[in-house]
């Protein structure tokens, strides 16, 4: 009887081991596509805002470059997405779901990518900044809603976790928020700016404090891991950098040409920051 019984927990060992093995590799696929989509959203933002610099001749030449990289890299992010990587081991698309929100996808891109090109074949005024301004914010959508699907797919969902990525993926939408007011304010002004760019910067600054320490209101716990902290902390540094920048336009101040190169640098590396800190936590 033992013998049988033994026989038959070896047996049950050997089909549970492949299903575990299903489920993690399903999970890791989960987690490789949602890389992905975030990444898309970072280069939208690093799109908008090159364009916006551009458009008021900051480093102009420079910013169109970082356009035409982040579009190519946007567009080989998509056929990946959809596609498949085999020296990822990233299997094609599958599911109606997940395919049609790759569709709404491509759709926001076209938009974009259209406008991107317009202001890189010379268009320079506000109507142009703003058609891609419109269409990065569809865009951004999109990526978030391909974020949201591929969690489905995740076999262990960890809620806390979760948080802590939307808490990231919020800082690089108030960072762009805070540059593109700025820039904007050079070609249309508005009495509600210094306001506006007040408002975030205090959030910006909250929460990268609740992410590096945790807060149990906003529901984040400080990070896991020493590289996630590092990163996190480095942020904070290239965000005092830029905040030093801001003072002026928080105050309402008229910017000169070499201060709206010093804020579109800043906000670069911030930008770079963050999404250094978005890959660790995808990762872990």
């Amino acid at each position: 009887m033992r013998f049988f019984r033994l026989f038959f927990l070896l047996l049950g060992l050997c089909f549970a081991d492949p299903l575990r093995a299903s489920e993690a590799d399903r999970a890791q696929i989960a987690m490789q596509r949602m890389e992905i989509a975030a990444r898309q959203e970072f280069l939208g933002q690093r799109i908008a805002t090159a364009a916006c610099f551009a458009t008021l001749a900051i480093d102009r030449a420079a910013q169109l470059r970082r356009i035409g990289v982040s579009l190519a890299q946007f567009e080989d992010s998509l056929d990946q997405l959809e596609h498949g990587d085999p020296t990822k081991d990233l299997p094609p698309l599958r599911g109606a779901m997940s395919l049609a929100s790759v569709h709404e996808t491509r759709l926001a891109w076209s938009r974009l990518h259209a406008a991107a090109e317009a202001i890189r074949n010379e268009a320079s005024d506000q109507a142009a900044l703003d058609r891609l301004l419109a269409a990065e914010t569809s865009l951004a959508g999109a990526s978030r809603s391909l974020i949201a699907v591929f969690e489905t797919d995740l076999s262990d969902p960890d809620p806390a976790r979760t948080r802590q990525i939307g808490a990231i993926g919020a800082q690089r939408r108030r960072g762009q928020a805070i540059v593109l007011a700025i820039c904007r304010q050079q070609i249309a002004p508005s009495p509600d700016a210094p306001t506006l760019i007040t408002t975030l910067t205090t959030s910006f600054e909250g929460t990268t404090f609740a992410l590096i320490r945790g807060d149990k209101n906003l529901g984040l716990s400080p990070p896991r891991d020493t590289k996630a902290r590092d990163a996190l902390l480095e942020t904070h540094y290239a965000w005092s950098d830029l905040r030093f920048l801001l003072a002026p336009a928080r105050e309402g101040r008229v910017l000169q040409a070499i201060d709206l190169y010093d804020i579109a640098q800043g906000y670069e590396a911030l930008l770079d920051r963050l999404d250094i800190v978005m890959a660790h936590y995808l990762e872990a």
